[in-house]
């Protein structure tokens, strides 16, 4: 079971109809999206975050569950549910939050692990990201949940960096890299290297996150392809030309994508990821990319289901030999 530690919010996503311009309330957040991602991708699927009881609250309960999310360590609370304003704009989502004293963010270390210890199996894996990393005191006790994990239990990290809540970039910048040294994975897109590694070029900031012990580096460019990075490995995919609707959730199903994949053939394992073959590395980048490119060609976040994902792999590849 791969176990999701994070926000859980609604997007407000920008709708123009007929001139009159109005924003959709749907559930989202980073973390939860991916859960949901995986579980559509019939790997097993728990959520933990605390969830507010109010209406926004329970449409968020209501869609985990709608997707098989296991969410049976939700912590429930009282709090506002965090809200987040999106806009495409080029193509690209921008977003502003409110997430004063919301539910996913007053979560505490020891409910989270009194939550993880109600789970029905122990997790293959933690993944964890996004601004559920910096906005206090859930920032703190997921790192301590993390850091004092049992061993031989994975870290997914996906830094999804909003820039526009990060009021002390050095204070951040130290998390950041304290939380690279608690992973095996790192999935990151190009823009986070930037705003992370400004003086650095791509590979050499994989180079870097590589050097806190990260196993494997997965580094999204959008239309310039994906990239893969580890000790033995260097791998590259161009991106397909599709049509785009938009990128809401495009990251956290590549994200969802790369770790179903690892997942399924077997290699989801701390010692395993340090060993990973070039085929199945090749196979991880078009599994999570096509899981991603169908999201992106549809409207808000819509993961594939593991049939539909399936299906467009033998069209265009032929299946894949190493799952």
């Amino acid at each position: 079971m791969i176990v999701t530690l994070g926000e859980a919010l609604i997007d407000f996503i920008y709708v123009d109809e007929d001139s009159n311009q109005l924003y959709k309330p749907v559930p989202g957040g980073s973390p939860m999206n991916t859960s949901i991602a995986l579980s559509r991708l019939d790997v097993p699927s728990a959520f933990i975050s605390g969830i507010s009881t109010d209406m926004f609250g329970e449409m968020l309960s209501k869609h985990l569950l709608e997707n098989g999310v296991d969410i049976s360590a939700v912590v429930p609370k009282n709090n506002p549910t965090t809200l987040a304003f999106a806009k495409i704009v080029s193509g690209i989502a921008e977003y502003a939050f409110f997430a004063n004293d919301s539910a996913d963010r007053s979560i505490t270390e020891s409910e989270i692990q009194t939550a993880i210890d109600k789970l029905p199996t122990k997790p293959s894996c933690f993944q964890i990201g996004s601004i559920s990393l910096l906005l206090e005191p859930g920032a703190t006790a997921i790192y301590s949940i993390i850091s004092n994990r049992k061993p031989n239990i994975p870290v997914s990290f996906d830094p999804n960096i909003r820039a526009s809540l990060v009021t002390d970039r050095d204070s951040y910048l130290r998390r950041l890299e304290a939380l690279f040294r608690q992973s095996d994975i790192v999935k990151i897109s190009d823009e986070d290297i930037k705003w992370i590694f400004p003086e650095l070029s791509l590979e050499a900031a994989a180079d870097a996150i590589l050097q806190f012990g990260v196993s494997v580096c997965v580094v999204t460019a959008g239309k310039k392809g994906v990239y893969w990075f580890s000790q033995k490995i260097q791998e590259y995919l161009p991106a397909r030309e599709i049509s785009i609707i938009d990128t809401i959730g495009a990251g956290d199903t590549f994200h969802a994508g790369l770790l179903a994949y690892l997942y399924l053939s077997g290699n989801l394992s701390q010692e395993k990821l340090k060993n990973i073959n070039q085929n199945s590395a090749v196979d991880a980048l078009k599994y999570a990319s096509m899981a991603a490119e169908i999201n992106c060609c549809r409207q808000g976040a819509n993961p594939p289901t593991a049939s539909e994902l399936e299906k467009e792999l033998k069209d265009t590849y032929g299946g894949l030999v190493c799952y």
